[in-house]
């Protein structure tokens, strides 16, 4: 699925896994650049919430108003 970090000219754009569904998740780079290097599942809610996980740690990020479910 696919992963915009930032806005305009700021954007970075990244396909980072499969889904049964169409969406697109926006994130503020500020919240994705304090994630610890890891392998996690991600998983997405249409309720703007995203959840990172590994066996060490898990993360809660906001998901920005503009991105589409």
């Amino acid at each position: 699925f696919p992963v915009t970090i930032g806005s305009g000219s700021d954007e970075f754009n990244e396909e980072i896994g499969n889904s049964l569904y169409s969406f697109t998740a926006v994130f503020k780079p500020e919240y994705i650049s304090k994630i610890l290097p890891s392998n996690y599942k991600v998983e997405i809610s249409k309720q703007k919430i995203s959840k990172f996980s590994s066996d060490t740690v898990t993360y809660w990020i906001a998901i920005e108003a503009h991105s589409t479910f």
